[in-house]
């Protein structure tokens, strides 16, 4: 029995560990991150929660920059803001990035739960939690004042909720599903990706148990709140600009635009300007999305070269590992018990993805090649990259695991410089 305690301490401990990890560097970089550094249109969000604070009512959508967008979060962070308005501040938006704080610590506890829930096992759960954790394209958000701020843990539910409900067939989960959906709507316009892929999932497991007719009704029903939601958000921002799909990108400036041929965009990755140090902005970089994709998820969607790194070619080359565990999570089946939470994440990764790739064809500028287009699905994501590391670790032997063993020390070596560099 005492052997038995200590394992399960052990076991507790070691699966703690990507949480206190998440706890400490969040702390760090909200220490040395104000609300005005590696911020996205950060003035233009300002403006959006201080109309809401001042006229207690939504701005108009062509108030400024960013005001077409959805209101759910706006309102949260200018309540949130409200209740710290009796304490000094140096900057009044100072509470709005505390409640990023809170929001990706929650994500992370959320996602322990989760991958408990769905029977991951230690490996994969401490793999994928630990990507969670330190990756910057996440941490960034940990105190960041926009919308995305939200969706990570929004994804969580929505994957968590779909994939209980596939393993299950249970119909409370759909009441939940219902809830989500019209949130997630509600943050922001892109989550209408992981909506359809959520609903599409439902009439996929309706029909393997019921008709045609019951897994139609069953999926219209989830669906109508998000669908009311949208319609009366669509209405509204036709009445005021003409298009029920208004978005500000086409007002960009002409220097972010990028040039390159779509084929060649978006086919292509410049391991030469990846490897070598270049970063988002950087004309090689913005050339080739997957390049700039991956660029974002380690470095951000910033320039970083006020920074001295020692190690950048272990965090590029550990990132370079990340999407080779990334593809064996997606493409290798797992073990029967984890189909339901393969296939939601796949199909939710899958339609993210999707919409952020029109999205970037559609409005052709670099800053719209970086990771937070995926924020939905960063949960889903960290979880195809832990059942990677589950078939390398469990399935491919010693040479297996020394695949994992060597991404993890290049990654974890090459972040610790970055964060040395970043936070100290």
């Amino acid at each position: 029995m005492t052997m038995r305690r200590l394992a399960a301490y052990c076991s507790a401990a070691w699966l703690a560990s990507p949480v206190a990890l998440a706890g400490l560097l969040v702390l760090l970089y909200l220490h040395v991150t104000t609300p005005w550094v590696r911020q996205h249109d950060v003035g233009a969000h300002r403006e959006y929660i201080e109309y809401l604070s001042t006229h207690k009512a939504l701005p108009p959508v062509l108030q400024g920059w960013e005001t077409w967008q959805p209101p759910l979060y706006y309102v949260a962070a200018a309540l949130w803001r409200a209740l710290f308005s009796a304490f000094p501040f140096d900057d009044p938006f100072r509470p709005v990035q505390y409640l990023a704080t809170v929001l990706y610590l929650t994500a992370i506890l959320a996602a322990v739960r989760i991958f408990r829930q769905l029977n991951l096992n230690a490996v994969e759960r401490v793999g994928a939690l630990c990507l969670l954790a330190v990756l910057p394209a996440n941490l960034f958000l940990a105190a960041r004042i926009n919308n995305d701020v939200f969706l990570p843990l929004l994804g969580a539910g929505v994957m968590f909720v779909t994939a209980e409900f596939i393993r299950t067939g249970t119909r409370r989960w759909l009441w939940w599903l219902a809830f989500l959906l019209p949130a997630a709507l509600a943050t922001k316009g892109s989550s209408l990706a992981i909506a359809g892929g959520s609903l599409a999932l439902v009439l996929w497991a309706e029909l393997r148990c019921s008709g045609w007719w019951p897994a139609l009704r069953h999926t219209c029903l989830t669906a109508l709140p998000a669908a009311i939601w949208e319609l009366a958000w669509s209405l509204r921002t036709l009445a005021q600009t003409g298009n029920p799909l208004y978005v500000n990108a086409r007002l960009l400036p002409d220097e972010l635009r990028v040039h390159a041929p779509a084929c060649s965009r978006f086919l292509s990755f410049d391991f030469a300007a990846f490897l070598g140090g270049a970063v988002y902005y950087d004309q090689p970089v913005r050339q080739s999305y997957p390049t700039a994709l991956l660029t974002s998820l380690v470095y951000g969607e910033y320039g970083m070269h006020e920074h001295t790194f020692h190690w950048p070619e272990l965090l590029r080359w550990g990132c370079l590992g990340l999407v080779l565990l990334l593809a064996a999570g997606a493409l290798v089946a797992p073990r029967a018990e984890l189909r339901p939470v393969w296939i939601t994440c796949l199909v939710l990764a899958g339609c993210q993805a999707l919409l952020a790739v029109v999205y970037a064809v559609q409005f052709a500028y670099a800053c719209n090649q970086d990771m937070r287009f995926y924020a939905q699905a960063f949960i889903p994501l960290s979880c195809l990259c832990g059942l990677g590391i589950g078939h390398f670790w469990q399935e491919a032997g010693w040479i297996g695991r020394g695949v994992v063993l060597v991404v993890a020390v290049a990654l974890l070596l090459g972040l610790a410089d970055f964060y040395l560099a970043l936070l100290f």
